[in-house]
């Protein structure tokens, strides 16, 4: 399986600030600005795990969850925000019943965001060994 990261989110910061932590850490990264850019990049080229941001323009990260696990069940997905808890929407914890297997709240550290992937590709590993038992 590919080591690449593909980090959707339509702040072009948060993207490159992404990008440069993966990539100090060993990771190939490529980027998307929102979820219908994203869906065209991995048709082309699959990612191992995907960094999703939940609110973006276009096709936002909920839909675009959805259909990654729909046509790419083994692909990791981490959903990160910073949108605080809405109404009584916490869209990360949304994220995690649709699929997501793990969260990332923003801002976030260096730190953070290892964790959160290294978390999301155990998740996503335990679940095809359970799914293959």
């Amino acid at each position: 399986m590919s080591s690449t990261v593909l980090v959707v989110d339509d702040d072009a910061l948060v993207r490159a600030a992404a990008e440069v932590i993966l990539t100090k850490n060993g990771w190939a990264v490529r980027t998307a600005p929102d979820g219908e850019a994203a869906l065209e990049a991995i048709a082309v080229e699959p990612a191992a795990t995907v960094l999703l941001d939940i609110l973006m323009p276009r096709k936002e990260g909920l839909e675009t969850l959805i259909e990654l696990r729909r046509t790419c069940p083994t692909i990791t997905v981490v959903a990160m925000s910073g949108s605080l808890v809405r109404q009584r929407n916490d869209f990360l914890a949304i994220a995690v019943k649709f699929g997501a297997d793990s969260i990332l709240r923003k801002p976030f550290t260096p730190e953070s965001l290892l964790a959160a992937v290294e978390s999301g590709m155990a998740h996503r590993a335990q679940a095809i060994r359970t799914a293959h038992a």
